[in-house]
């Protein structure tokens, strides 16, 4: 892992840091908040009152798309993260692109399998069984936060690396297989970096 100093590590909600949080081994730990517009605010403020901060590892969890070649409960490191949302692909919205409507990861920690990642502003729940244009078929998994965060990132040159796990297949079931299936697999993705 980068400079423990230097690093911060972060999580939408307080239940994906919890085990590094009790640890005491890590002096950069936050939860930005749910949502790509509250983790984006939160991380801005917290770089702005921590200058010595050059890395970001975002730990979350996140839906596994029916098309993608990923199964389920398994722990995914992202290499790109896309802004698309589903109702705009299928026509009954319009979506303003600001700046980039996707973000390489320059220098990915590819610890876990790599993923392509789409971070909407909601969670979608039709049940999809083919990606809905050609620009979601590279997608593989959806978080939440992620966007936000890495165009953060892009905009202060601050390197990050986003370690998911998969919890559940994103559609009208997504919900109450997260539930079910988070706590299990962020145990397991943040037992790794205590392990480190």
């Amino acid at each position: 892992m980068e400079n423990k100093a230097n690093t911060l590590l972060c999580s939408a909600f307080d239940g994906e840091i919890d085990l590094l949080l009790t640890s005491g081994r890590f002096p950069h730990l936050k939860s930005l908040g749910i949502g790509n517009l509250e983790a984006a605010l939160s991380l801005q403020d917290y770089l702005n009152q921590n200058h010595e901060i050059v890395s970001v590892i975002f730990l979350g969890s996140c839906g596994v798309y029916p098309w993608s070649r990923l199964l389920g409960e398994e722990i995914v490191s992202t290499v790109r993260t896309h802004h698309l949302e589903i109702s705009a692909s299928l026509g009954q919205s319009k979506q303003i692109q600001f700046g980039k409507s996707s973000i390489d990861f320059l220098f990915p920690n590819l610890v876990f399998p790599k993923a392509v990642c789409n971070s909407p502003t909601t969670l979608t729940l039709l049940d999809l069984k083919s990606p809905p244009t050609v620009e979601w078929e590279e997608v593989d998994i959806e978080n939440l936060e992620l966007y936000g965060i890495a165009r953060v990132c892009e905009i202060r040159k601050i390197s990050l690396t986003a370690h998911l796990a998969v919890t559940n297949v994103v559609g009208s079931e997504g919900s109450l297989q997260w539930q079910k299936n988070w706590r299990g697999l962020s145990n397991r993705l943040q037992n790794h970096f205590l392990a480190l």
